[in-house]
């Protein structure tokens, strides 16, 4: 699964595509492919603007990939009483859930009420129905049986006394920012993986810029009229690299990681929110949402760092925290290093100063030199917003409230499993759940499951950008996320190895 050796074709595509950036001139470099730059790139192409996105691993490998796959309002920012906060995450929701309707979905949340560690009772069950209020949302409340659930809960060993319940949503977090990449790619703009960032010197008109091919190993020079930071966590590395310093009126950064953790086991399709063990702090239990709907998600820490990592590995520390949360809240329910497969974290950049990083609001700040703007905080939630308010900010414009949807959103129809034993079946949903309606010409021609495991891989070569097989299987299959037990993953595997 880790084998990084290089797709012929994909670097015979890349080869052409560099011959034509060699000393052009672009509106604008982006600099990071996360989701902020993911979606900044596809709305300035749909602008017109001649657009450069530069990433220097794979798209989305950074937090965009290691998110909490939610799309939320915040239930603790409405404890907080950040309610603007709140009410543009919803909105932001709402809107994410039409723009990307196969790689998002809408589901139940309980919220446990805990005396000493939660608001009151009263002012929670007002919140969260407010909360419910305040968006269009409306959440698949026939498929759960709420009183079934809560008998398998106190089997667990569950205490389900005081729960509320209200919806939220969930989203493929990298797909998501692959996709939009193609979206903006179809539109004229050039975007690259595995390009590095070197250095950037601003000459008065425009900016001169020095980037670095990682996988041909060439250096190119070219110019640019604005540049975007969206680096992550990356974020001054390459602020001191287009040979800036940071003003002193621009609010200091803190960084911290959230570790997820994913076990092979069964659940219901609703989420738990429960209190960590300080107040304010929240932890969830969540289906997976993955290709293959299979498994149990549980995050996530907040844990401050000083040395900041795009790609952090999971602390022995946090994942600890989070198995004595689970042995306290759900002792019966088999959370334990037999049933956990895989464990991601990710880092936040967030603005200000705290001792506790959890008490720093998640509010995006939008930082700006001329034609020079990066972006401090945020939620992958609200990406969208933050992307036209950053273009806003460069490009000193009204940007247009565009409906944005994914094309391979449109005219999708969720499929439904009928044979759990049928692999061929299985993987023809795990195609459609991952490229939706992009799916329908490769699973036409599939005659078997060979095939469509190869279409899949060629789909994500010759669309996607896939360099390497691990860029193949872990963010454009999400092969990560299904367990090793897995008999379909034997079939993939098979495929690297030639």
């Amino acid at each position: 699964m880790k084998d990084l050796n290089p797709l012929a074709h994909s670097l015979e595509q890349r080869s052409s595509r560099l011959k034509h950036i060699r000393g052009q001139y672009f509106d604008l470099l982006i600099i990071g492919a996360g989701v902020h730059g993911a979606l900044a790139a596809w709305i300035a192409a749909k602008l017109g603007y001649s657009v450069l996105l530069v990433e220097a691993a794979d798209f989305g490998q950074g937090t965009s990939s290691r998110s909490s796959k939610l799309l939320h309002g915040g239930v603790r920012y409405l404890e907080q009483g950040d309610l603007g906060l709140v009410y543009k995450s919803l909105i932001e929701r709402d809107a994410f859930l039409r723009m990307a309707p196969h790689l998002s979905r809408a589901i139940p949340f309980l919220f446990l009420i805990k005396e000493g560690q939660t608001a009151p009772a009263p002012l929670v069950r007002i919140g969260l129905f407010l909360y419910e209020k305040l968006s269009k949302l409306t959440g698949p409340s026939s498929d759960l049986d709420i009183n079934s659930l809560l008998q398998k809960l106190t089997q667990l060993g569950f205490d389900a006394s005081q729960l509320v319940r209200y919806h939220d949503g969930q989203v493929n977090d990298v797909r998501f920012c692959i996709e939009a990449i193609s979206e903006a790619s179809a539109l004229g703009a050039q975007t690259f993986n595995y390009m590095n960032f070197s250095s950037a010197s601003f000459d008065g008109e425009s900016w001169i810029v020095n980037i670095e091919d990682q996988v041909g190993k060439e250096e190119i020079q070219l110019k640019v009229g604005k540049i975007a930071n969206l680096s992550g966590a990356g974020v001054l590395k390459v602020h001191q690299s287009c040979s800036l310093e940071w003003p002193t009126h621009w609010p200091q950064l803190t960084f911290s990681t959230g570790v997820h953790l994913y076990f092979d086991k069964p659940w219901h399709q609703a989420g738990l929110i429960l209190p960590a063990e300080t107040r304010g702090r929240y932890y969830f239990i969540l289906p997976a949402f993955t290709p293959y709907r299979t498994g149990v998600l549980v995050g996530t820490t907040d844990c401050k760092t000083e040395s900041p990592s795009c790609y952090p590995t999971p602390s022995e520390a946090e994942v600890e925290q989070l198995f004595s949360l689970l042995k306290r809240d759900l002792p019966n329910a088999g959370f334990d290093k037999t049933t956990l497969y895989h464990a991601v974290s990710g880092t936040r950049v967030l603005a200000g100063i705290q001792s506790e990083s959890h008490k720093l609001k998640r509010n995006e700040q939008i930082l700006a030199l001329n034609s020079y703007a990066t972006i401090i905080g945020g939620k992958y939630t609200t990406a969208r917003n933050t992307a036209c308010k950053l273009l806003e900010k460069l490009f000193e414009r009204k940007i247009p409230n565009f409906n944005l949807i994914l094309s391979g959103s449109k005219n999708y129809v969720q499929p439904q499993v009928v044979n759990k034993q049928d692999l061929m079946q299985i993987e023809r949903i795990a195609a459609s759940n991952r490229f939706g309606a992009n799916a329908e010409c490769f699973l036409n021609s599939s005659k078997n499951l060979k095939e469509l495991i190869e279409s899949q891989i060629k789909h994500c070569v010759e669309k996607e950008q896939a360099i390497y097989w691990e860029d193949v299987f872990s963010r454009r299959l999400n092969l990560d996320y299904l367990s090793k037990n897995s008999e379909i993953l034997e079939h993939y595997q098979q495929f690297s190895s030639k």
